[in-house]
């Protein structure tokens, strides 16, 4: 079992792409492997100083091979700012951290 799981977890591929005209995140995750829980555990919108404005974790999970969720932040995101997201992906309990780039708005 562990060698499985070492396998699934060198094979994720997960994105975190803030979007400058939308206001949303993109979380999306691919696997080599089928896996049971696809998921998002914990998500992180910061200021560019490195201050946590808001955080939280996506409920809603899925199975298979891919992963697409967004979390709206227009209610977060000020202009005259920058930000960036970061999040955690899982993957049947394997784990991979995934940031955006940074956005001005």
């Amino acid at each position: 079992p562990y060698l499985f799981s070492a396998l699934i977890f060198l094979r994720i591929l997960s994105q975190v792409v803030l979007s400058a005209s939308t206001r949303r995140a993109a979380f999306t995750m691919t696997t080599k492997v089928a896996c049971n829980v696809l998921s998002v555990t914990s998500y992180s919108l910061y200021k560019s100083n490195g201050s946590v404005v808001t955080s939280g974790s996506i409920s809603s999970t899925s199975s298979g091979m891919r992963y697409s969720k967004s979390v709206d932040f227009s209610g977060y995101i000020t202009s005259g700012n920058s930000y960036y997201v970061t999040a955690v992906f899982n993957a049947d309990g394997e784990t991979k951290n995934a940031s955006s780039a940074t956005v001005s708005y």
